[in-house]
């Protein structure tokens, strides 16, 4: 009897948006030292203990400054496990990140496979609800080609 060595299986391919989603997340960590390390501490521990932090509330990261925005752009590109931290992560950003960043993130991370396509879909539907008063006729339209992604309801 011949024993023959199982096939390899071809490495799993990382869809291309994941890549610039782990390349992004870096660029954002290495400009902001203070955003990694709050990013990192978030993740790490229940919303009771981080909501002063993600509402921007601390004087470490406050709310309306640059470096805020990209501590929430940070939880979208790389969300922690906590489904409570994150649905008040995607309010909070609706409101402070700025609309450019927002488009890039929803049109770039709701690609099949994402880890947190689902609430990026609703980011891009508050982004819209909160800010479209403000938002060119393009912008409108690319939010909604985003929101359009939102699964089905039986």
């Amino acid at each position: 009897m011949i024993v023959r060595d199982a096939p390899e299986k071809p490495p799993k391919s990382i869809h291309p948006n994941q890549k610039w989603r782990e390349e992004e997340a870096d660029r954002v960590f290495d400009k902001y030292p203070d955003v990694k390390r709050v990013h990192g501490m978030v993740c790490r521990a229940p919303l009771r203990e981080n909501l002063t932090l993600i509402l921007g509330q601390e004087s470490v990261l406050k709310a309306g400054t640059e470096e805020y925005g990209q501590f929430l752009r940070s939880l979208i590109l790389m969300p922690p496990a906590d489904q409570e931290i994150r649905d008040v992560v995607i309010r909070q950003a609706a409101r402070y990140m700025p609309v450019p960043d927002a488009l890039v993130s929803v049109e770039k991370l709701t690609y099949p496979g994402s880890e947190n396509r689902t609430d990026v879909i609703e980011f891009a539907d508050l982004v819209l609800a909160l800010n479209s008063n403000a938002m060119t006729e393009t912008e409108i339209k690319r939010l909604w080609s985003v929101i359009r992604k939102r699964p089905k309801q039986p």
